[in-house]
């Protein structure tokens, strides 16, 4: 399955033909790097926790996670940021 981004539209459905490959606006990206992307992120958060708290106090498991959640939103909230700004001014 392959993810077909223009600037107007973003799809995880399969562009339909006819599309064109050596297109310079058109933008393939393959789902798989997407969900192992995804996969990576959630045991990076993790790690990064476990860094904070090794120079401290030790964290409860709620206190983790909460840590967890607070920093995989807070990327989240940047990239989706990014995403926006880049859109919006190119239109």
């Amino acid at each position: 399955m392959r993810i077909f981004l223009t600037t107007t539209k973003m799809s995880f459905d399969s562009p339909l033909p006819p599309y064109n490959a050596s297109d310079p606006s058109a933008t393939f990206l393959n789902s798989s790097c997407l969900d192992l992307l995804m996969i990576e992120l959630v045991p990076m958060a993790y790690r990064v926790v476990g860094d904070v708290e090794s120079s401290g106090q030790k964290l409860e498991d709620d206190e983790e996670k909460d840590a967890v959640f607070f920093r995989l939103e807070a990327l989240g909230y940047r990239v989706g940021q990014g995403l926006v700004e880049r859109y919006v001014y190119s239109i």
